[in-house]
């Protein structure tokens, strides 16, 4: 992934795990961190396919903050067990920087 800036209005947040998992899973969400230590959740699309759970960010919405914000993929199993993916760290630029 190339920089991502504040004021990005396209792009994709994605997690992916290697459990066998797919047929079991009731909902996925991606959780985050903003750099001001907010958390919070985006509705996530589930890929079986490939293993992959992730967000699109909509047209008009961009991140707003700049710095270090955190992303975790997170599903939520049929019989109401929970999985939280491992963190990772992604640097979102002021524009022009």
């Amino acid at each position: 992934m190339g920089k991502v800036f504040h004021t990005q209005t396209y792009l994709r947040i994605e997690s992916t795990y290697t459990a066998d998992i797919s047929s079991n899973i009731a909902s996925v969400k991606m959780k985050y961190r903003k750099p001001d230590g907010h958390t919070g959740e985006f509705v996530a699309t589930h890929d079986a396919d490939n293993k992959k759970i992730y967000y699109d960010l909509p047209t008009g919405s961009p991140l707003g903050q700049y710095n270090n914000w955190v992303f975790w993929g997170y599903a939520v199993m049929n019989d109401g067990r929970v999985i939280p993916g491992e963190p990772y760290a992604v640097k979102i630029y002021a524009e022009g920087y």
